[in-house]
């Protein structure tokens, strides 16, 4: 309460704080903007090959929940046809890459670190499906709004943008986009 204004870029960013005990006069909605001119529809190449490209971008941290489309990734009943890259690097690179070796995912995921805005891009162009999972992590922090998702939509990049509430909606998400 001794701050004079406080951002958040959605609503419902908002309410969280209101609950945690912030007055809601000193809150204030400023939404995200990105720059239009960033982005060229037309220029989007989806695969030839019959590859169903999986894209997935942010820090590798708890409540992006690359966890859980990992495991959902690996419940498909046949991934010769999929690729999954990860753009973004955090603390938590060495317990995924360690999951994705668990799970058998090797042939199937790739991790490219973190990129540049042009290089995320250009892997938005590519790609068929962007995967975002983001979840509530054990010290309650959240994700606002994502940028990704965000930049995906303005710039129609793509046919499908999986965002899902629990392991079963991701599953059976890629599975249809897989099959689309």
């Amino acid at each position: 309460t001794r701050a004079n204004l406080i951002t958040t870029p959605t609503d419902a960013m908002k309410a969280v704080l209101v609950g945690l005990g912030c007055p809601a006069d000193k809150i204030h909605v400023h939404r995200y903007g990105v720059d239009l001119s960033q982005f060229r529809p037309d220029t989007r190449q989806p695969s030839t090959d019959g590859i169903v490209r999986l894209l997935s971008v942010g820090r590798l941290v708890e409540k992006k929940g690359f966890e859980f489309s990992l495991r959902a990734l690996a419940e498909l009943p046949d991934l010769t046809r999929v690729r999954h890259q990860i753009l973004g690097e955090g603390p938590l690179h060495e317990r995924l890459t360690g999951l994705v070796q668990a799970l058998g995912l090797e042939p199937y995921v790739e991790f490219l670190g973190a990129r540049n805005k042009d290089t995320v891009l250009e892997a938005m162009r590519h790609a068929d499906a962007l995967i975002l999972t983001s979840v509530t992590a054990a010290d309650g922090d959240q994700e606002g709004l994502p940028v990704t998702l965000i930049e995906d939509q303005k710039g129609h990049l793509r046919h499908f943008q999986i965002c899902a509430l629990s392991a079963a909606e991701m599953r059976s998400a890629l599975d249809h986009a897989i099959r689309a």
